[in-house]
């Protein structure tokens, strides 16, 4: 069983997840894991499998202005974290634009604070700054990143560089980690730019690790859903 496995989009596909996370003794997914999340609150363990959220994600607010709807097994909206074993500090950002905004119902199917405020995004740049990780996870990833991404032809030959990716592209000038993980993109994608080797997690493919070396991992499973995308 592997230490810690990074999982990719889910898009409510449950038991798929589940399946996967019986594999790894700890699991962060890294986004739009969906809109529901009972089956998370049923049979997921969130002490050890937990996600970060993405732009598909229930953002609904109670009246106090706190996330009503996402389960325990959420993070939070980023920062440093600690998952232990001797395991190095993961930092992370959630959130991104949804590019298909226009064709949702808010509300429904999304939500205004699917991406961090550019407050917010720039406590997190300064956060960051002052951790100098080696180990990074968000959901979309920085601009320096993208460029090396083949673009959906659902959506056209187009790149939408959105807060997120600005503010995440800010933090890579900062500082290069040894390894950054990202999904959002649909695809995988294997790159390094600079020092950082960077991977893109298609919907359900992912990458495990082990405590002895945490920067490489041992293996990168493709999930092979968007094929036309590998490179």
């Amino acid at each position: 069983m592997v230490d810690l496995r990074i999982i990719g989009d889910v898009h409510e596909e449950y038991d798929a997840y589940g399946l996967i996370t019986k594999g790894a003794s700890r699991s962060i997914q890294v986004g739009d894991m969906g809109f529901a999340y009972d089956y998370l609150d049923n049979f997921i363990d969130y002490n050890k499998h937990r996600f970060f959220g993405g732009n598909h994600e229930n953002y609904s607010l109670n009246e106090k202005k706190e996330f009503a709807k996402l389960p325990r097994h959420h993070m939070g909206n980023g920062g440093l974290i600690e998952i232990g074993n001797d395991f190095p500090a993961i930092f992370y950002v959630r959130g991104a634009s949804s590019i298909d905004a226009q064709t949702r119902l808010p509300g429904f199917n999304w939500w205004p604070d699917e991406e961090l405020s550019t407050s917010y995004l720039e406590g997190l740049i300064d956060m960051y700054f002052m951790a100098s990780p080696s180990f990074v996870l968000s959901h979309t990833a920085p601009i320096s990143a993208i460029e090396h991404i083949p673009m959906n032809p659902r959506f056209g030959p187009v790149c939408k560089f959105d807060r997120t990716a600005y503010a995440l592209e800010k933090m890579f000038s900062i500082h290069q980690p040894k390894v950054w993980l990202f999904g959002h993109w649909h695809c995988d994608i294997d790159v390094v730019v600079g020092d950082t080797r960077f991977i893109c997690l298609d919907i359900l493919s992912y990458a495990d690790f082990n405590n002895d070396n945490p920067f490489d991992p041992i293996r990168i499973h493709c999930s092979g859903v968007n094929a036309w995308r590998k490179k």
